[in-house]
């Protein structure tokens, strides 16, 4: 028995090697235009440091900090606060036939939270991935809206602003978020906000 338990914990820890080492290697490899002010050797520091516990953050290239938020090996899942207003978000994606893609989300917090998503394979290459992102419509209260006089086209009309904010979740969807409430004068946001529904909408991947 003792036996079997030594075998599982080496097995156990090749397969936690393997994980971490194509994670370490992903952040590593990055293209140094996707994150310009972090030099492959500070990403290779932040992994270190994380790993051992100490310091989560390096001096970047314009003086600032990068702070390394989240470095998840099993999932292969990286975010990575790059300014006092943008995150950089890694992900890879399985695919059914062996290969995978790696998905970036780059997200600003001002003046409006805003993402964008692009998608790599594993040489850095740029590829075509279409992701339906919800409709405006999906976060308006139509019920509510029929038990006022409000009109549902001018509803509409004032939230058909796509400043959507995206995360991947612990479990592997895509969190959307619909930010067209930041947008509005003041005077729009009083009138509309009762209609509109504050809530993440998750897509499969």
């Amino acid at each position: 028995m003792k036996k079997l338990f030594q075998i599982l914990a080496v097995l156990l820890l090749a397969y936690t090697s393997a994980f971490s080492s194509t994670t370490d290697s992903l952040f590593i490899k990055l293209p140094d235009n996707l994150i310009p002010t972090l030099t492959s050797k500070q990403r290779y520091e932040l992994t270190e440091y994380f790993k051992a516990g100490k310091n989560d953050s390096v001096k970047n290239l314009v003086g600032s900090n990068t702070i390394l938020l989240k470095y998840d090996t099993a999932s292969c899942h990286i975010i990575v606060k790059t300014s006092a207003t943008g995150t950089t978000e890694i992900k890879r994606l399985n695919a059914s036939n062996h290969s995978f893609s790696i998905a970036i989300i780059n997200t600003i917090s001002q003046p409006i939270m805003f993402s964008t998503l692009s998608f790599y394979n594993e040489n850095w290459q740029r590829i075509a991935i279409k992701v339906e992102l919800p409709e405006t419509k999906s976060w308006i209260n139509y019920t509510k809206i029929t038990t006022s006089d409000i009109e549902a086209s001018w509803i509409e009309t004032l939230l058909d602003k796509k400043y959507y904010s995206m995360k991947f979740n612990d479990s592997n969807e895509l969190d959307v978020r619909n930010n067209v409430l930041s947008t509005l004068s003041v005077a729009d946001r009083k009138l509309v906000e009762p209609y509109f529904i504050d809530k993440s909408i998750q897509i499969q991947f």
